[in-house]
C-alpha cells in the first residue's frame, strides 16, 4: 500500500503519504495520468525481468526434482517410501507456485505489451489516459493477485543494466513523441 501511495506521490506531486522514495522512477515526465503510465510502465518492465529470471531459476528447480523422481522410481522398490518421496518432492504448494508465477510471468508480457503499445503505438490520443489507467489497474491487480514477492537478489545483480535498457527505451520514446509532435 505505501509503494502504491509513493508512487502517486511521485506522479502527481501530492503528499499521500510520508515515505519518501528519491526519484525512485526514472522519468521526467511532467506530474500526470502520462507519468503515472510511466512509472508504472518502468514497474512492470522491472518486475517482468526479474521474474524472467525467477522463471528460469524455478524451471531448472523443478527439472531438477523430476529427474530425481525418475531415477528412485526406477531405482526404489518400496512403494511406501516413494509415496513419501512424491509427496514431498511434489508438493502442491511447490507445483502451485510454479503454476502461479508462469501465469503471473504470462500476464506481465500482456501488460509491458499494452504499455508499449500505448506509449509506442498509439502515442498522443485522446484516449491515452483512459488506457493508461486500465493498464496501471491490471498490474496492480495482477501484482494482488498473484501475491508473488519478486527477488531483489536479482534486481540487484541485474539492475544497472536493465536500467540501462530502460533509459534506451526512454530515449527512444521522447524521440518518437517529437515525431509526432512534428
Amino acid at each position: 500500500m505505501e509503494r502504491r501511495k509513493s508512487l502517486l506521490k511521485e506522479s502527481f506531486n501530492i503528499n499521500i503519504t510520508l515515505k519518501e522514495r528519491n526519484k525512485y522512477y526514472n522519468n521526467d515526465e511532467v506530474t500526470s495520468i502520462k507519468k503515472l503510465g510511466l512509472n508504472y510502465y518502468e514497474s512492470a518492465f522491472f518486475t517482468k525481468k526479474v521474474v524472467d529470471k525467477m522463471m528460469f531459476a524455478n524451471i531448472i528447480k523443478i527439472t531438477i526434482f523430476i529427474l530425481i523422481y525418475i531415477i528412485l522410481m526406477i531405482q526404489l522398490e518400496n512403494l511406501e517410501l516413494l509415496l513419501v518421496i512424491t509427496q514431498t518432492l511434489f508438493s502442491a504448494e511447490i507445483l502451485f507456485y510454479f503454476i502461479k508465477l508462469c501465469y503471473y510471468k504470462f500476464q506481465l508480457d500482456k501488460i509491458c505489451k499494452e504499455f508499449q503499445d500505448i506509449f509506442f503505438i498509439r502515442g498522443i490520443s485522446s484516449i491515452m489516459e483512459v488506457l493508461l489507467l486500465d493498464a496501471t489497474m491490471d498490474y496492480e491487480f495482477l501484482k494482488s493477485y498473484c501475491k508473488i514477492a519478486t527477488s531483489s537478489k536479482i534486481f540487484n545483480k541485474y539492475n544497472r543494466v536493465w536500467s540501462d535498457e530502460w533509459n534506451k527505451l526512454i530515449k527512444k520514446l521522447k524521440k518518437q513523441e517529437e515525431k509526432w509532435q512534428n
